[in-house]
């Protein structure tokens, strides 16, 4: 598991903008250019492995449940992970950077000061 602190994009009318682009922890996480994933908003009294005391995203590989899946886009071997939306810009109101923790599979996206 590695943990990377990115700033928060601001898109403006379409909100605010979670961009990853580091093709190494993105691999290593499973998150290839052109993988399927899911995508989770869960609000700060959500629980997943435990509780959270702020909101959070979850990216999945695994789709057990039949979500609507995304997928990763870039070029050639470089993965990228674009998330804009009025819904971020909710969802991590008062935050200007995200803390990202990646892990095989899984990528848990929160506030981070």
């Amino acid at each position: 598991m590695t943990t990377q602190r990115y700033t928060l994009g601001d898109q403006g009318k379409r909100g605010r903008r979670v961009w990853l682009d580091s093709a190494t922890l993105l691999n290593n996480a499973g998150f290839t250019r052109g993988a399927s994933y899911t995508k989770t908003f869960i609000s700060a009294d959500g629980y997943v492995n435990g509780a959270f005391s702020q909101n959070i995203i979850v990216l999945d590989r695994q789709n057990p449940y039949g979500f609507k899946t995304f997928k990763v886009s870039g070029k050639g071997a470089n993965p990228v992970i674009d998330i804009t939306s009025k819904k971020v810009s909710k969802h991590f109101a008062g935050y200007d950077f995200i803390s990202v923790e990646f892990s095989q599979g899984r990528i848990i996206i929160q506030g981070s000061a």
